[in-house]
């Protein structure tokens, strides 16, 4: 991973960049736990993405965090047909003919499949807390696979092409 220190600066909306990466990533995470406005925290890091102007540090992080959210929609899809599977297969009867044949044998597999969604969840939570402190630390984190659509989304510039930033390897 290749991490990219900012020196303090503020961004176009009047606040530190440091505050406004790290809101971007905690701000939607407890604004979820409210109901109904928890189905539109994503729209958080898409208006900062668009209104951010002078903070490349803000621009990479809502940037990480728009691809974050497209890759969990993903997940999220295929999750909810594998529990729509399970349901339906639970309900008629031919639960463990279906299970079986696809996660590896009736209760077992579901057992299974509820584990590993806990811990992809878990991880997903880590993540999160990971990015949080990278983005109140000044500092921008190119995840392995997801940084590259960052930076695409960015300009392709990082940190370190402006005279706020200092890379670190």
């Amino acid at each position: 991973m290749k991490t990219t220190v900012f020196k303090p600066h503020k961004s176009s909306l009047g606040l530190d960049a440091n505050i406004l990466a790290g809101l971007i990533w905690v701000a939607p995470f407890v604004l979820a736990l409210i109901p109904v406005i928890g189905w539109v925290t994503w729209v958080l890091p898409i208006v900062i993405f668009f209104i951010e102007k002078d903070s490349k540090l803000v621009k990479f992080h809502a940037a990480t965090s728009i691809v974050l959210m497209i890759i969990s929609v993903i997940i999220g899809i295929i999750f909810g047909i594998i529990s729509l599977i399970v349901f339906f297969s639970m309900a008629f009867g031919s639960f463990e003919n279906i299970i079986g044949s696809i996660i590896g044998g009736g209760y077992i597999g579901l057992i299974i499949f509820f584990i590993v969604t806990l811990l992809i969840s878990l991880a997903a939570l880590a993540l999160l807390i990971f990015l949080a402190v990278m983005g109140f630390t000044w500092k921008q984190v190119e995840l392995p696979l997801i940084g590259p659509f960052a930076m695409k989304l960015c300009g392709g510039q990082s940190g370190s092409s402006s005279k706020k930033g200092k890379q670190k390897k």
